[in-house]
C-alpha cells in the first residue's frame, strides 16, 4: 500500500484519519490489512515520539552548555527570558512572590485551584530545568522540581499544631524575577 510507504510524510491529522479508517475495517474482510495499517501507525507514532525526545534532549543539552558557568541568578534570568512564562505560570510566580512563607494550600487558594499549586509550580520549574538545574531526587526517590527555585521550610502551624511547609523563593530567583518585572 502506497500510503504506508508515505506514512512518514503524513501529518498527525492525516494519520488519525487513516487510523479511523483502519479501525472501521478491523472486523471486515480487510481485517488483516487493517491490522497491518494500525501496526504501521503505531510504529510511526513511536518513531515520532522518539525523535521528539531526542530533539528535546539535544536542545536541553545546548541550553545546559550555554548556561553552565553562569551564576544561579543569571540562569534564572536566562530561563525566564528564553522561555517566557505563560499566563498561568505568571499567576503561580506572582502568588509566591506576594506570599513568601505561604503553604501549598494558601498558594493554591491564591491561584484559585484547591491543592494544585505544587503540581503547577513543579511544571514551571521542570520546563526550565535545563537552565536551572538538574533537579535532584530526594531521599525518598521523588524528584521535586520546585526545589530548583524554592526553599521549603517546615514549621508548626500555631492554630492547628500540625506540621506545615512554607514556600520561599530562593533569594537569587526572587531577585531575578523581580528584575525581569514578570510579576
Amino acid at each position: 500500500m502506497k500510503v504506508l510507504q508515505r506514512l512518514t510524510e503524513l501529518d498527525a491529522k492525516q494519520i488519525r484519519q487513516l487510523e479511523i479508517n483502519a479501525l472501521a475495517q478491523r472486523s471486515g474482510p480487510a481485517q488483516a490489512r487493517a491490522e497491518e495499517v494500525l501496526a504501521a501507525i503505531d510504529a510511526e507514532r513511536r518513531r515520532r515520539s522518539d525523535l521528539a525526545r531526542l530533539t528535546n534532549a539535544a536542545a536541553a543539552e545546548r541550553v545546559r552548555q550555554k548556561v553552565q558557568s553562569l551564576p544561579f541568578k543569571e540562569r534564572v534570568t536566562a530561563a525566564f527570558t528564553d522561555l517566557p512564562p505563560l499566563g498561568w505560570e505568571m499567576d503561580t510566580l506572582k502568588a509566591l512572590l506576594e506570599r513568601p512563607g505561604a503553604t501549598t494550600e494558601e498558594l493554591s487558594e491564591a491561584v484559585g485551584y484547591s491543592g494544585a499549586y505544587m503540581n503547577w509550580f513543579g511544571h514551571v520549574c521542570r520546563d526550565r530545568e535545563p537552565w536551572l538545574g538538574p533537579a535532584q531526587p530526594r531521599s525518598d526517590g521523588r524528584t521535586i522540581y520546585s526545589d530548583l527555585l524554592v526553599d521549603f521550610v517546615a514549621r508548626k502551624d500555631v492554630s492547628t499544631g500540625q506540621s506545615v511547609t512554607e514556600w520561599r523563593l530562593k533569594p537569587e530567583a526572587r531577585d531575578a524575577l523581580q528584575e525581569l518585572a514578570l510579576v
